[in-house]
């Protein structure tokens, strides 16, 4: 298993993470959002920039409100 998923896993437990067939990974939250990255970080702030991808989808997606 690639270093950056066991890096997602730690840092997204609930998350279902996924290699794509283009080599990207998808992670698939509980709430039904999904978020596309690169399997291969490019910077130092690889992690910030998923993270804040991450926050963003997130904020995103419909709340039930009742």
């Amino acid at each position: 298993m690639k270093k950056i998923v066991r890096e997602m896993q730690k840092r997204y437990p609930r998350a279902k993470i996924k290699i794509t067939g283009g080599g990207h990974l998808r992670l698939e939250f509980p709430d039904g959002s999904i978020v596309f990255t690169s399997s291969s970080p490019s910077d130092t702030r690889f992690l910030l920039n998923v993270q804040s991808t991450v926050r963003q989808a997130r904020r995103s997606m419909p709340r039930n409100r009742k």
